[in-house]
């Protein structure tokens, strides 16, 4: 995908623009992007057949999917911490969480010896 230049000596030149790609890189795949999706991306940028728009769309829909997760993150963890605080309260309890289908389904936990 990248035009590297060697060295003489073997290393690589590393030009500002190879260092922006590799950075563009990093922060999708941080993301989650996709690798088959990032690579045409990637493709395209390089190559200049990407229009500002089709850029736009491409880096908005991968923000909106790592909102999503992160939202999805945080459901869990004000779940466990709910089951957290629950269990602090007493050590035999059942408490009601909420599954990603919306559903309430209970969890029974007895929690001997702890």
């Amino acid at each position: 995908m990248f035009d590297c230049h060697k060295q003489l000596d073997g290393s690589i030149e590393y030009t500002d623009d190879l260092m922006d790609y590799i950075g563009i890189i990093n922060v999708l795949m941080d993301a989650g992007a996709e690798v088959d999706a990032l690579r045409s991306f990637m493709q395209r940028l390089m190559q200049s057949s990407i229009t500002k728009e089709e850029k736009l769309r491409y880096l908005r829909s991968q923000r909106q999917k790592l909102l999503e997760s992160i939202h999805s993150k945080q459901r869990s963890l004000d779940q466990l911490d709910y089951i957290i605080f629950d269990v602090n309260k007493t050590s035999d309890f059942t408490i009601k969480v909420s599954s990603i289908d919306g559903q309430l389904r209970d969890l029974s936990l007895m929690l001997a010896g702890y």
